[in-house]
């Protein structure tokens, strides 16, 4: 019966150990489903080097929030759905409300929540119903 203990405990004690080939994508196997890489992964925890703005959807990604060191790619979620990416301007904000549609008009980025601020630099008097000149004086 002692027997029988002590080999269920070195049992329970080799299947607790992560071995060194175990990354993200080995969590489907056996040996590897009690690292921690995997327990994150399976908690949401996870953001490996591929990820970026566009891949928040994958499994391997949705850990991106910012949080504990992580990149920050895909915090907007948990904020109402909507970011400010780099290659936003005037003409972005209403065709890609997702990724421009919380640009405030600060960081030299256009406001897409306040279009009436528009006002590009091809505006005269002759184009003042044009969306883009709203904001002109």
């Amino acid at each position: 019966m002692l027997f029988k203990l002590a080999l269920a405990l070195f049992a329970t004690a080799a299947n607790a150990e992560c071995l060194g080939w175990c990354n993200p994508y080995t969590c489907n196997h056996g040996s590897c489903d009690t690292c921690a890489t995997c327990t994150d992964l399976a908690d949401g925890n996870v953001c490996v080097g591929w990820c970026n703005d566009y891949t928040c959807a994958a499994e391997h990604c949705t850990g991106c929030d910012g949080e504990d060191g992580r990149a920050d790619h895909c915090a907007y979620l948990g904020t109402g759905g909507k970011r400010c990416l780099s290659w936003c301007n005037p003409y972005t904000c209403a065709s890609h409300d997702t990724d421009c549609g919380a640009c405030d008009g600060t960081n030299g980025k256009p406001s897409c929540t306040d279009v009436a601020q528009f006002c590009e630099g091809w505006c005269n008097e002759w184009t003042t119903s044009s969306p883009y000149c709203v904001g002109c004086d």
